[in-house]
């Protein structure tokens, strides 16, 4: 803080102000005090839920930011553009968020509140050290942080851009105004004047790498310069009053060249944010939209604003654009009413410097968003006041201040009405508040603030989506439809919920239609690609899901359908590539987990499945699928302890899981207990009458087994010749199976035929061993002798 020098309280300023005594301790205690009552106004967004619009792309879809604060993160935050704007800081608030909290929308609400609380305190703190006006400052601070218009960038856990920004943006001009008053009192060489002027600068960087909005911020600092530090060549007389204001008034050339470093930082972040915006696609080109169609627009956003400020009801977060025209003679009234308000401000400026210093303010703050680029469809926000409204409201009461001064008795008068005033305000914004606690309730406000709002419709259509009232959904899409026939989202919403139904061409028409209406909408490829898996379509669905990843590439849902059409067109390299992407995005994903595991099993690299299994286990511990999979998968890899393990605790919740007894019964035979297999095997066949490993061992068991009681010599037969057509007798360790069965019920001649066969079969496999093995046992069959295995070697029969 800068050093204050005692003032003269009786002595007016030639500004009609009297300026009061900063106390340090004071002004802590009142600061504290605003910050605890602007955070307990918005405390009940700790109840609040994510809202289905730009939550997901900051928070909840993003894997990124729920990855936390990791080395990958803070690489991707600097280095990567998202959601139409690149701003690190922003993306390591919300990173840190899900660090510590998780996705409990209740936590990073409150952090959105904190940092609106310290920004009231910020504002109370620097105006009244830069003007000595304390209570008026308070007063300023709490009409700005109880605005209703400061709803939307305080519950809406996406707009932590605004009130992050805003913190460092105050900073950064408390910063700047300590480095003029160094100047003033021990010139420009001092020591104190470039610390404070280099942290002024880097405090405005942090806050444009969380919002681009204060790219406005140098202006500010020459208006600062005008009233009240008052280092201009006078168009006021220099108040000796205030703080930092002695000295010989500078240049306004000197001036802006002192700002040129905060220019330089204004104009990268405006080139990085308008090649951002244009790349993906989230700016109006001048072809649709002309300069002078957006000159007349920003003139009735201007007003609008105003009209907001004043009188704060009817608040939306979406106003659809609507076009202006400078034939509109509304248009060139609302132009008039501005000029007429800029001319006044000019005309007081040497009664009333503050005037011109906030409308300015106000002007000049809105213009990055006023509409003169184009972004979205909206044609106005009330987020976009965050910044902007502080010039007005503070303009505002030190007019009344100035009347007031000018007029002693209205003192009592004016200070119940700023109570009365600022108590509305906050029941208003209370009131306001509550509208946002999920997105359900704030579509339903925006409807009944505007009952033509497609996008309200659209997102109303999505919540009743996800409460599974389809045809609900269905209606609203379609009034959104015929408000604005090409918005993609809708269609995309639309072909969503012909998705729930199953209703695969109706689908498939309205995500098709979404992307003629907007070809860069990922989610409306990703719908596509859908529909194709479902009507397994792999080919298609890999074309469309590929395209979504390539529009987005943290698609979670897109990578996961990508990997899963490679999977079954056949893929399996591609495949095993997508889902390794997709677990780099979202490690630990089990479904992701399970589909890798399945793809490595396919390719012959079981312990690489079992690992990808495994993994997947603990993030679903209770999954009897995944157990069913390693037990498999174990008994394959002949690791017969681990494999039991897996497939008992499969039939503690499945006691009939044919799958669980057959590969039950593979381990029981490798250990050389047949009966114990047999019994696992007859439990399997009547749900598995075709699996060959199953038909084949239960066939030799039961027509070679030393024990009589086992052996079935007419089912080994029926078995083993079932399996020999599946096989289309072109296995030999079958063949071999189908002539022990006929050797055991006595058809020698067959059995002579049969390995005979098996053994051309093995020699042109080139399996020696087997062909050998079935040489042996026809020399049994040519002695008119059936095969006898004992227990202990059943297993050597190959599974």
């Amino acid at each position: 803080m800068s050093r204050v020098r005692p003032e003269v309280p009786s002595a007016p300023s030639p500004n009609g102000l009297s300026p009061g005594r900063l106390r340090p301790a004071g002004l802590a205690a009142a600061a504290a005090v605003l910050f605890l009552v602007t955070l307990a106004l918005y405390a009940p967004v700790r109840s609040f839920d994510f809202i289905n619009f730009d939550d997901p792309d900051y928070v909840t879809a993003n894997p990124r930011v729920q990855a936390g604060l990791t080395r990958e993160s803070l690489h991707w935050a600097f280095t990567q553009v998202h959601s139409s704007n690149w701003h690190p800081l922003t993306w390591i608030s919300h990173m840190l968020d899900c660090q510590w909290f998780g996705l409990n929308p209740g936590a990073h609400h409150l952090i959105n509140a904190f940092w609106h609380a310290l920004n009231a305190a910020l504002l109370f703190a620097w105006l009244g050290s830069l003007t000595s006006r304390p209570a008026l400052a308070w007063i300023v601070a709490a009409l700005w942080a109880w605005h209703p218009l400061r709803v939307e960038s305080v519950a809406w856990v996406a707009e932590r851009k605004d009130v992050l920004s805003l913190a460092f943006g105050l900073a950064a001009l408390w910063a700047y105004t300590a480095a003029v008053r160094a100047r003033s009192n021990h010139g420009g060489t001092a020591p104190a004047f470039w610390t404070r002027y280099g942290l002024a600068w880097l405090l405005l960087a942090l806050g444009l790498m969380a919002k681009p909005m204060l790219v406005t911020l140098p202006c500010v600092m020459l208006l600062l310069d005008y009233w009240p530090l008052q280092r201009t060549p006078a168009l006021i007389h220099p108040d000796p009053r205030i703080p930092g204001t002695r000295g010989a008034p500078e240049s306004w050339t000197r001036l802006v060249l002192e700002k040129i470093p905060f220019f330089l930082l204004a104009a990268a972040s405006s080139i990085i944010t308008l090649r951002a915006q244009s790349a993906s696609g989230a700016t109006v080109p001048l072809e649709v939209l002309p300069l002078s169609a957006r000159l007349a627009r920003a003139v009735t956003s201007y007003v609008a604003y105003l009209e907001k400020t004043f009188l704060p009801v009817n608040l939306a977060p979406f106003y659809p654009y609507e076009p202006r025209s400078w034939s509109d003679p509304v248009v060139w009234q609302l132009l008039g009413v501005l000029t007429l308000i800029t001319l006044t401000t000019l005309l007081w400026r040497r009664r009333s410097p503050w005037l011109i210093a906030g409308w300015l303010w106000f002007l000049g703050t809105l213009v990055p968003v006023i509409g003169l680029v184009q972004v979205g469809e909206q044609a106005m926000a009330d987020r976009y006041t965050y910044l902007p409204q502080i010039g007005i409201l503070w303009a505002g009461i030190w007019c009344i201040a100035s009347a007031v001064a000018r007029a002693p008795r209205l003192r009592p008068a004016t200070a119940l009405a700023s109570v009365v005033l600022m108590a509305v305000s906050a029941g208003l914004t209370r009131e306001q508040l509550l509208h946002w606690r999920d997105m359900g309730s704030l579509a339903e406000h925006t409807l009944r603030v505007n009952p033509r709002n497609h996008l309200a419709l659209t997102q109303l259509a999505t919540v009743r989506l996800d409460q599974g009232r389809l045809e609900e959904a269905r209606r609203l899409c379609e009034e959104a439809l015929a408000l604005r026939p090409n918005f993609a989202e809708a269609h995309n919403t639309l072909g969503n919920v012909y998705l729930r139904r199953q209703d695969w061409k109706q689908a498939r028409q309205a995500f098709e239609r979404a992307i003629q209406c907007n070809p860069s909408y990922p989610d409306a490829w990703h719908g596509l690609a859908v529909v194709s898996s479902e009507q397994s379509q792999w080919e298609d669905a890999i074309r469309a899901a590929r395209r979504a990843v390539e529009l987005w590439p943290m698609h979670v849902g897109a990578w996961f359908t990508l990997a899963r059409a490679q999977h079954q067109a056949g893929h399996w390299d591609d495949a095993v590539l997508s889902y390794r992407r997709l677990l780099e995005l979202k490690p630990g994903l089990a479904p992701a987990l399970q589909g890798l595991g399945a793809v490595l099993a396919l390719r012959g690299d079981l312990e690489a499945a079992c690992q990808a299994y495994e993994q997947a286990l603990t993030q679903q511990t209770n999954s009897i699928e995944i157990h069913l999979r390693l037990g498999v998968l174990r008994s394959q890899l002949g690791q017969n302890t681990a494999a039991e393990q897996h497939l008992q605790q499969v039939l503690q919740s499945r006691p009939d899981d044919p799958l669980a007894h057959a590969h039950l019964g593979h381990v029981e035979l490798s250990r050389g207990h047949a009966e114990k297999a047999v019994e696992h095997y007859r439990r399997a066949l009547p749900r598995m009458p075709d699996d060959v490993p199953l038909l084949n061992n239960l066939a030799w068991i039961l027509a070679t087994h030393t024990n009589a009681a086992l052996r079935d010599g007419a089912l080994a037969v029926q078995l083993a010749e079932r399996a020999a057509q599946l096989t289309s007798q072109q296995v030999p360790i079958i063949l071999g199976t189908l002539a022990a069965a006929y050797a055991e019920v006595g058809r020698f001649s067959d059995a002579i035929a049969t390995a005979q066969k098996a053994i051309e079969r093995a020699n042109e496999l080139g399996q020696t061993h087997l062909a050998e093995r079935n040489r042996q046992l026809l020399q049994l069959y040519e002695a008119g002798q059936p095969v006898r295995e004992p227990a202990e070697t059943a297993s050597d029969q190959p599974r």
